[in-house]
């Protein structure tokens, strides 16, 4: 099955922002290829290791707000 795989990575860093901690920290609780896109493309710190957390980079932490609030808009 073919699917658009940006899809996914933005979802997951919408959903990283839900997890944000001491700033810059989050949980990374997704799928590895996930991460790993999320890694590629800058916007989180190296998954790889022991530590549960990974940080949004300077480039992350916005995008990763912006996203989270146009898919989880509070319902009125």
């Amino acid at each position: 099955m073919g699917y658009n795989v940006k899809r996914p990575q933005e979802l997951a860093l919408a959903l990283t922002y839900l997890g944000v901690h001491d700033g810059q920290g989050t949980w990374k609780g997704s799928n590895w290829g996930v991460m790993e896109g999320l890694w590629n493309a800058g916007l989180i710190s190296d998954p790889k290791g022991r530590a549960k957390s990974v940080w949004l980079t300077d480039d992350g932490l916005a995008p990763s707000e912006a996203m989270f609030r146009e898919y989880f808009q509070p319902c009125s």
